[in-house]
């Protein structure tokens, strides 16, 4: 016994748990497998240092990686498709699910602003006027339907329900 607890102090016992692999759910064998490639074809590009050769592994890794691209597109797309309102308790639940897997421009982005704004037939050049403009014109909106919002949601309700019965009758 006293052999086994020197061992135990010499070289422990460690064990290891594989992590779950945080992936999307259309993920399957073969988008992996175009991943595998893709990841090969970029790994033997940047461990290349032969010039010759890497125009003809950087075209190999740009196929590829559109090929992997268009792939996940169509899965991703064939996945939402076979989704429909039930899965998803309610609009929060479904846009903290999908909203990782879609890219959207940053609403602090200030890529695009414009120079000149006509309104009314005024121009507008400063942007912070530009901004109270917009501010005015979309705080003035409002509704002008009868219909409440229980109204509203049945409507909604009927429409995609005969919208997906003609689906599938087709």
């Amino acid at each position: 016994m006293k052999f086994l607890e020197c061992i135990n102090l010499i070289a422990r016992l460690i064990s290891f748990t594989e992590r779950p692999k945080d992936i999307a759910s259309w993920f399957d064998e073969e988008l992996e497998e175009k991943m595998r490639v893709r990841d090969y074809f970029y790994h033997k590009l940047y461990n290349l240092n032969a010039s010759l050769e890497s125009s003809d592994i950087l075209s190999k890794f740009k196929q590829h990686k559109a090929e992997f691209q268009a792939l996940k597109r169509e899965k991703q797309k064939e996945y939402f498709k076979s989704k429909n309102i039930y899965d998803f308790k309610n609009n929060k639940l479904f846009w903290d699910f999908y909203s990782p897997f879609i890219n959207i421009k940053s609403s602090k982005s200030n890529e695009f602003t414009p120079n000149t704004f006509f309104h009314d037939e005024r121009e507008y050049d400063d942007p912070e006027e530009i901004g109270k403009v917009f501010n005015t014109f979309f705080t003035s909106l409002s509704s002008t339907s009868l219909s409440s919002d229980k109204d509203c949601d049945d409507y909604i309700d009927k429409t995609f329900a005969k919208l997906k019965r003609e689906k599938k009758s087709n």
